[in-house]
């Protein structure tokens, strides 16, 4: 194995700044733990902006973080509309040919999570001599890029050998979920088993759990993307169900649906029994997540049926409910299994207004039972820092190091 500090990252991610997405806030802050313990550069599509703006951005103004824009500046956007496979091809021809990068004589990794960047990569390493002595990890999100809902039980990528060639081509896969972790094993016979590493906060984890039960309102708190994929609409409808000392607050942005009317949420707030208790707050920005979540009684962790959601979205917010030692209600979905144990941190509740409803009632209650998850969530959430993540990360690269 190589001295972990001797290693040298080229951390892809295919967004143009400024990106609100739940996982490029992951993506940076991933990096950036990273980048303290190994050389890191995060290269992305295009950053028209400073560094201190970017940094400022995803909180973390301080950070070593050295950043690279692949889209030279003084090319006008109108070429790159059609070049589909710009961000990879140049990254290819930046780390082929500069000296910075090809004269390194240590320990080179290529970091990339978009399914794009796994197809192309995985593709070009049995062509391309230069990428013979790189470490290529991918961190997967969901199923290779291939929608869940499309194929049910069945073996996702029997019409797509392609993608199965280029994932064996990784020296490391990762993934946040042991759920797809499995299934990926599953569906492969084994040829591709990745390793599990959770996801993390970058909120303060304070010195003890704060709560100390409720007052005569009870505020229920929802942090993050808005939209009904999330399951958010089964939030907002369980005001007509709970009691009058129960208001909602809704805190992110609101994200327009394919197929879904994008009145709903208008719809719903002006609905008797709704009208009044329903507080939003939609931003593309948060500027103070821990406030918010901080303001809430109970914080809600939603889900949908959608089988990206239940079965493979890992919530980046949830960990920062934890962090701050809140009651949290979980929808009861695969996804959140490994994170959630009913009745340990977090109170779990069924796909429906009247069961998230009923569990509400119920910690409002029996205030002790609250306390009790809400203290079991502030102590499980000692492990979730982005040191310790970055750490886990790295050691597992260092793993895999062909030169050890």
């Amino acid at each position: 194995m190589a001295d972990i500090s001797q290693l040298v990252i080229a951390y892809l991610h295919s967004m143009t700044f400024p990106c609100n997405e739940a996982n490029a806030f992951d993506a940076v802050w991933t990096s950036s733990a990273m980048s303290e313990i190994a050389d890191v550069t995060f290269i992305m599509k295009s950053l028209k902006f400073s560094k201190a703006d970017f940094l400022k951005y995803y909180y973390i103004p301080q950070s070593n973080l050295s950043l690279k824009s692949i889209r030279p500046g003084w090319i006008p956007d109108r070429v790159f509309y059609r070049w589909r496979t710009y961000f990879p091809d140049l990254v290819a021809s930046f780390l082929r040919i500069s000296p910075s990068w090809a004269f390194d004589q240590r320990l080179k990794v290529l970091y990339f999570r978009d399914p794009a960047l796994l197809r192309y990569f995985g593709l070009l390493r049995q062509h391309a001599a230069w990428l013979k002595d790189w470490i290529l990890v991918y961190e997967s999100h969901d199923p290779l890029g291939h929608d869940p809902n499309n194929f049910g039980d069945a073996q996702p990528f029997s019409n797509d050998p392609d993608i199965i060639f280029a994932a064996t081509q990784m020296d490391l896969m990762i993934t946040n979920s042991g759920v797809l972790a499995e299934d990926l094993c599953k569906w492969t016979d084994g040829k591709i088993c990745p390793e599990v590493v959770s996801l993390a906060s970058p909120l303060t984890r304070p010195d003890k759990p704060p709560f100390k039960g409720f007052g005569d309102s009870v505020l229920l708190g929802y942090i993050g993307t808005i939209d009904t994929f999330r399951g958010v609409d089964n939030l907002v409808k369980s005001l007509l169900i709970l009691p009058d000392n129960f208001e909602v607050k809704l805190v992110g942005k609101f994200r327009v649906e394919e197929g879904v009317d994008s009145s709903w949420l208008q719809s719903l707030s002006i609905m008797p029994g709704i009208a009044g208790r329903l507080h939003l707050n939609i931003t593309d920005h948060i500027q103070d997540v821990a406030k918010e979540i901080d303001e809430c009684d109970i914080v809600v962790q939603t889900a949908s049926p959608n089988l990206g959601d239940s079965r493979y979205a890992t919530p980046q917010k949830a960990y920062g409910y934890m962090v701050r030692g809140k009651p949290i209600l979980a929808a009861d979905v695969p996804g959140h299994r490994d994170l959630f144990l009913d009745g340990k941190n977090a109170l779990c509740f069924q796909l429906n207004p009247q069961d998230l409803a009923e569990k509400a009632i119920f910690l409002w209650n029996n205030p002790e039972f609250a306390e009790r998850i809400a203290r079991g969530a502030w102590e499980t959430s000692e492990a979730y820092s982005y040191t310790r993540r970055a750490k886990e990360i790295l050691g597992l690269i260092n793993n895999r190091s062909k030169f050890g």
